[in-house]
């Protein structure tokens, strides 16, 4: 069992990984906008985020306390400036992608 900033995490487990209904919006408008610049960079793109969301249960602490949420259960992962803030759910060995933004200083 591996404890950390209050948030124990027995890193045995197989943890699920679930996207938002607003992630899914999010990322819509995100790949809408970047394709209008180039198709292919939006496909890479979210091929991109895919990749780094599949990898989260091997090391779900990785990434930093979120800036955003006054929660140690809540990460920022941070892709070529994009913010992915997910919850981690150890007792249901859930995480949950709240949803996908360019870094801002402060969501409103």
């Amino acid at each position: 069992m591996l404890k950390w900033k209050h948030l124990s995490l027995d890193s045995g487990k197989n943890m699920q990984i679930k996207r938002s209904e607003e992630y899914f919006f999010e990322l819509q408008v995100i790949m809408e906008y970047v394709a209008q610049d180039s198709l292919k960079r939006a496909l890479v793109l979210r091929s991109e985020f895919d990749e780094k969301i599949e990898n989260l249960p091997f090391m779900p602490l990785k990434n930093r306390q979120s800036v955003y949420f006054n929660d140690v259960s809540v990460r920022d992962l941070i892709h070529k400036g994009y913010v992915m803030p997910y919850k981690i759910d150890n007792e249901n060995n859930i995480i949950t992608v709240l949803g996908v933004y360019k870094y801002k200083n402060s969501i409103k």
